[in-house]
């Protein structure tokens, strides 16, 4: 699963919902560090993008716990 997002992530660097997708991956994985860094990367790419928003607050917000 995570080299099919790397797949669109190089094929679509500029695509949000794929550094999301790929961020949710991490954390499932419990790869804190890259799934902050996907979520980042998916909000500068859209500012716009709730979803990466709110996903990252909760990581970071449970990390703080």
């Amino acid at each position: 699963m995570l080299q099919a997002y790397n797949q669109v992530i190089f094929l679509s660097p500029d695509n949000a919902n794929a550094y999301h997708n790929r961020g949710l991956l991490y954390q499932h994985l419990k790869q804190e560090e890259q799934a902050i860094a996907d979520f980042s990367e998916a909000i500068r790419l859209n500012p716009r993008h709730i979803k990466a928003h709110t996903t990252a607050n909760l990581l970071m917000e449970g990390r703080s716990r």
